[in-house]
């Protein structure tokens, strides 16, 4: 099971008193639907992102039996003035636990580190065996012969708690660190293609663990979805929708250009294939929908992108300018 720390000071925090008075309920009770709400984090959206999921699921997951929606803005609006509640909501509304890295986010990050270490453990094992049974001929009983016997697991998972004595959930790292599958994901082309399709966006520095995760839950969403072929198609409907590529200006007057990472995670990635960020009018259309002739639009270099990017960005504005003096521009 994962636990989560739970500060004394909850009890006469400003943020807790004022989600208790917006709902009517007492301080103890609302420490209790927050730690519902915490510990399902942990197991389901180990990132904080809770609006991955609709309201219904989160206010089933914090124990609220009323309207979620007002259980929700308590938890956004209980910060002081200014100061943000103990769930901040982005531009784009997605919402996310207030300072879920600081508190939360360093035993997520040793839950894989756990896995990891269990899995090359594991590895480690397997070649003394097959090197065991190449010096030996002995028959072997089938007890002896079993992987992953419950008595070997209690063996690694003891091990790993000698190493590290911090608490750690390592039955479910054990359950991270079985054997991959043979289609996994290839994260290494599938970066490879975003910076081949989408030079003008940032490239990738550090793929990280949690980035990882991201899009292996992606390729593992759809068997179609298995496949870079997909994925080149997705990259290239990415190309055609404007507000992503920067070539739209945001509400701060500056233009938004996405990040593998904004791609792949599942809101975004949703609304992505749904068309939702493509212009009114597009032809184009979500992957599987693309033709040569846009691979040969692809720039080849970050520089040309840009003179791309600048001159599409100067046809609009002709075309702006000579619909609003009532030309025809077909």
């Amino acid at each position: 099971m994962a636990w989560i720390k739970s500060h004394s000071e909850l009890m006469t925090h400003p943020k807790v008193k004022r989600a208790a008075r917006a709902l009517g309920i007492s301080v103890v009770t609302m420490i209790g639907h927050l730690h519902a709400l915490w510990w399902w984090a942990m197991e389901y959206t180990p990132d904080g992102l809770i609006s991955a999921y609709d309201l219904d699921d989160i206010a089933e997951a914090a124990a609220w039996e009323q309207d979620p929606k007002i259980f929700i803005d308590a938890l956004i609006n209980c910060g002081a003035k200014d100061c943000p509640g103990l769930v901040d909501m982005t531009e784009n509304g997605d919402l996310f636990i207030h300072d879920w890295e600081e508190h939360c986010g360093k035993e997520y990050e040793k839950r894989i580190k756990d896995a990891e270490r269990l899995r090359a453990y594991r590895t480690q094992q397997k070649e003394k065996r097959t090197q065991s049974v190449q010096r030996t001929n002995d028959v072997r009983n089938e007890d002896e012969q079993c992987t992953y016997s419950v008595e070997r697991e209690r063996e690694i998972e003891k091990e790993i708690h000698t190493q590290d004595k911090d608490p750690v959930c390592v039955g479910e790292a054990a359950q991270a660190a079985l054997p991959p599958n043979p289609q996994d994901c290839p994260h290494g082309e599938i970066v490879s293609l975003y910076h081949e399709i989408l030079p003008e966006l940032q490239r990738v520095k550090d793929w990280t663990a949690d980035r990882q995760a991201f899009l292996r839950a992606r390729w593992r969403s759809s068997p179609e979805r298995q496949s870079l072929d997909w994925w080149r198609e997705y990259f290239l409907s990415v190309r055609n929708m404007d507000w992503l590529m920067g070539r739209r200006e945001g509400r701060d007057g500056r233009p938004f250009y996405a990040t593998l990472e904004w791609l792949v995670r599942p809101q975004n990635f949703n609304k992505i294939i749904e068309g939702f960020y493509l212009d009114r009018g597009s032809k184009t259309g979500p992957p599987g929908t693309h033709s040569t002739k846009q691979l040969e639009d692809i720039p080849t270099s970050y520089e040309e992108a840009v003179a791309m990017s600048e001159r599409k960005k100067q046809g609009d504005f002709i075309d702006a300018e000579f619909h609003s003096l009532g030309g025809d521009v077909t």
